[in-house]
């Protein structure tokens, strides 16, 4: 059996020297809430979770919770829903279950690692549709349809973008969809930032509009309950969703019903909570927007168009593993480079979800000041 290739961001986040840090400047997700305040939004909600059975809850997601991902889907079904144990869950039982040994997949980069790395375990090759700075991170559709002369088993995209924060208008998507049709592409899209910022008209999830797409989605990175650790496919495809849940009968099939609960809490109450991470989220972006201004000689900046996550350009000297090393063990930053995402040296991911960004950014200043005087 071929070893997988360690998850480099995980690691930097997770080693004994991560956790000597005072701020975390990359974190990907907006403001967590407490148990207290997700119990809030129901005057009854107190109670039912007191009554709630620690039992075996139902398999692939309670209907209660189903029913309140059916809401995000305009005219889906629960049984169109998989629920899973986060996100992470499901991008893996993807690539067990329809992945294997010489198949070919097509991934938009830089990129969460799992894309690229499980596949490649599975024995695929595995093609990477890369962005590029020049290009202002957008991924360019005629190199898509190039790559796509040859077939290939899905295309795996992720808008809004993690690291870079990338958006594309309505007329890109259009024309996305329009390419991995002509050639009735299995199109896996990842999501899991969509809602941020709010707006009266939601993002409408690919799945929605091509009947090949999978949307993937979860609570932890716009809903700001992480530690529920719930995520979830949505798909007209019932044959690949038929194999999605048979395959799971073999792994854990089972959300902690806790979880489940609070989760469709969460998500009956999405309006309120997205309005709320606007706030911060809005209020950081003029923070970051008025700190990099000042430090202009030495980073590039773009405000992100949807998500929580920015994507400054380092100019000065040296590489951005650098700069974060230096971070980290002279003012107790935490800052991902570039390099983590396999996406040159130049490029830091700094999260704009949470509390907290103007202390992490005075001391960013003090070290600025001090380093590159």
């Amino acid at each position: 059996m071929a070893d997988i290739q360690r998850f480099e961001l995980k690691d930097f986040f997770y080693t004994p020297k991560a956790g000597t840090a005072e701020y975390n400047l990359s974190r990907s997700f907006a403001e967590p809430l407490s148990i207290g305040e997700l119990l809030a939004f129901e005057p009854e909600a107190q109670e039912q979770l007191n009554a709630t059975l620690l039992t075996y809850p139902g398999l692939d997601g309670s209907a209660p919770l189903k029913q309140a991902i059916c809401g995000r889907y305009p005219e889906f079904g629960p049984d169109q829903i998989l629920a899973t144990s986060g996100l992470d869950d499901a991008l893996a039982l993807l690539a067990l279950t329809l992945i294997g040994q010489g198949d070919r997949v097509i991934v938009q980069t830089p990129a969460y690692q799992t894309y690229l790395t499980v596949p490649a375990w599975r024995g695929a090759e595995v093609v990477e549709w890369a962005a590029r700075a020049e290009n202002d991170w957008l991924p360019d559709l005629d190199e898509l349809a190039g790559l796509l002369q040859q077939p290939a088993s899905w295309v795996m995209i992720n808008f809004p973008n993690n690291p870079t924060g990338i958006m594309p208008d309505e007329a890109y998507f259009d024309r996305l969809l329009e390419i991995v049709g002509s050639r009735e592409t299995l199109l896996i899209s990842d999501e899991i930032y969509a809602g941020l910022p709010w707006t009266e008209e939601p993002f409408l999830p690919l799945c929605c509009r091509y009947g090949r797409a999978l949307s993937l989605h979860s609570v932890s990175k716009t809903l700001s309950v992480p530690g529920l650790r719930i995520g979830w496919i949505a798909t007209r495809e019932e044959r690949v969703l038929k194999r999605l849940k048979d395959l799971r009968l073999h792994f854990n099939s089972f959300i902690g019903a806790p979880s489940e609960f609070l989760g469709a809490l969460a998500l009956r109450h999405d309006k309120e909570i997205h309005q709320r991470n606007t706030t911060i989220l809005n209020d950081n972006i003029t923070i970051a927007s008025d700190f990099f201004a000042r430090h202009d000689n030495l980073f590039g900046w773009t405000a992100p168009a949807a998500g929580v996550n920015a994507w400054p350009e380092w100019r000065g000297p040296g590489d951005t593993k650098s700069l974060s090393d230096a971070l980290l063990a002279d003012a107790g930053i935490l800052v991902a480079n570039s390099a983590l995402f396999d996406a040159g040296d130049r490029n830091i991911r700094i999260g704009l979800g949470c509390h907290g960004l103007e202390g992490a950014l005075t001391r960013f200043d003090e070290f600025l000041g001090k380093a590159y005087r």
